[in-house]
């Protein structure tokens, strides 16, 4: 999903969307691309909205070995509605799916093959966070289900984040009737939880969301090397 506005990122970054941010030289959205790519990933579809030409404009039709597609937005969809305008570019059923704006070290390998996908409806990667209060926290149920998303509250110590990374089922999506603008986590994680079975992949691996500057000017030092390039 490539598609952010970064209006919190107004002052640092105003000509570009925000997962196409400058960090250490590069764009963001480039670090993740590789990061797929060393997972063995050779198809992307790129969901884009605000300044969609800059995005394209620079990755083409082909980044390395990646096949890339775009999904553009006329009008703002939201994360729900950019998924499944994206699943329109491709005949999977399955996808995974990835924030632009973010970047969460998950072992994708061991995502991929968890046996839990055998029988759920899709799976949300999650990470313990210290402080939550900015992501709001979800709950995860003893058979590793996830049973709640619950509302952001100042004062956590620490808690499991949704890191904007899932396997998502067309048919499962489609089943609920959502069309149009919708947000993957308020329209259909939160009031559905209960309907469909998806399971939680905890993981501590490194996490940052450039959406906000301290967390931008953090970036700029951690990137300057990166293990997937």
């Amino acid at each position: 999903m490539a598609g952010g506005f970064g209006t919190r990122l107004q002052s640092v970054v105003s000509d570009v969307p925000k997962p196409m941010a400058q960090v250490a030289g590069r764009p963001f959205l480039e670090y993740i691309l590789d990061y797929l790519i060393h997972f063995g990933f050779t198809e992307v579809v790129l969901s884009t909205g605000h300044l969609s030409e800059v995005v394209s404009d620079y990755f083409g039709e082909q980044y390395r070995s990646m096949t890339v597609k775009y999904a553009a937005e006329t009008d703002p969809l939201g994360t729900g509605g950019a998924i499944l305008n994206s699943f329109r570019f491709t005949d999977a059923q399955n996808a995974l799916v990835l924030n632009g704006d973010s970047f969460l070290d998950a072992p994708l390998d061991e995502v991929l093959n968890n046996d839990r996908l055998m029988d759920c409806d899709g799976l949300i990667v999650l990470r313990q966070m210290p402080n939550p209060d900015r992501f709001g926290t979800v709950r995860l149920g003893t058979t590793g289900l996830v049973e709640e998303f619950e509302e952001k509250k100042p004062g956590l110590d620490s808690g499991l984040i949704n890191a904007g990374i899932y396997i998502l089922n067309r048919s499962v999506l489609e089943h609920f009737g959502l069309t149009g603008r919708f947000s993957i986590e308020e329209d259909f994680f939160k009031p559905h939880i209960s309907e469909v079975k998806i399971a939680g992949f905890v993981t501590d691996g490194y996490f940052i969301d450039i959406g906000i500057p301290e967390e931008y000017d953090r970036a700029q030092s951690d990137f300057k090397t990166f293990r997937y390039s």
